[in-house]
This record gives C-alpha cells, sequence and structure tokens, in this order.
C-alpha cells in the first residue's frame, strides 16, 4: 500500500471513528498524525497530498448536480468507499479494533 493510500485510509478511518462517537453522544476530536523526521516534511506531504487528493477526485470521480439555484456546490461519488461495498466489511474490522 503507498502512503497517499494509507493517508486516505487513515483519513476515512478517522471520520468513521468520529460519526460512530456522535452516534454514541461522544465528543473527541479527530486527529490524524502523519510521521515525518521534520515537521516541515510532514507540511510538504499533507500538502502534496491534498494537492493529489483533489486530482484524483477531479479525474476519477463522478459529479452530480443536484441543487436548484446553481451555487458552487458539488457532490462528488467516491468510488473508493461506499456503503454496498465496504460497510459491512469497515464495521467487523473496526469492532475486532475496539474490541467487541
Amino acid at each position: 500500500m503507498t502512503i497517499m493510500e494509507r493517508a486516505l485510509q487513515a483519513l476515512v478511518l478517522s471520520q468513521y471513528r468520529l460519526k460512530v462517537f456522535q452516534d454514541h453522544r461522544f465528543s473527541i476530536k479527530p486527529v490524524v498524525l502523519f510521521k515525518a523526521a521534520k515537521i516541515a516534511d510532514s507540511k510538504d506531504f499533507v500538502a502534496d497530498f491534498k494537492e493529489k487528493f483533489l486530482l484524483q477526485l477531479k479525474t476519477e470521480a463522478v459529479p452530480a448536480t443536484i441543487f436548484v439555484d446553481d451555487n458552487d456546490y458539488k457532490i462528488w461519488g467516491l468510488h473508493f468507499f461506499n456503503q454496498e461495498n465496504r460497510m459491512k466489511k469497515f464495521d467487523s474490522e473496526f469492532a475486532v479494533l475496539i474490541g467487541k
């Protein structure tokens, strides 16, 4: 798995944890740490990740406009994480992670 894939996996897992905690009425602040030798290296990685992720969205995601007022908002379909294909596996792996 590439470092970009690992970073994306960490972000999705972080958001999932946030939603699980919110469902149980717990308040947490999700934090994702990226290991680097220097702070500057970490900041460079985050900037590079954002750029590559947004580029991937523009090239691979399917935009859907559903707003009537024709504003600048867009909804993107993320093919790499969808409820039908991944949620059951994700739930079982997360349950193992938290010890249920």
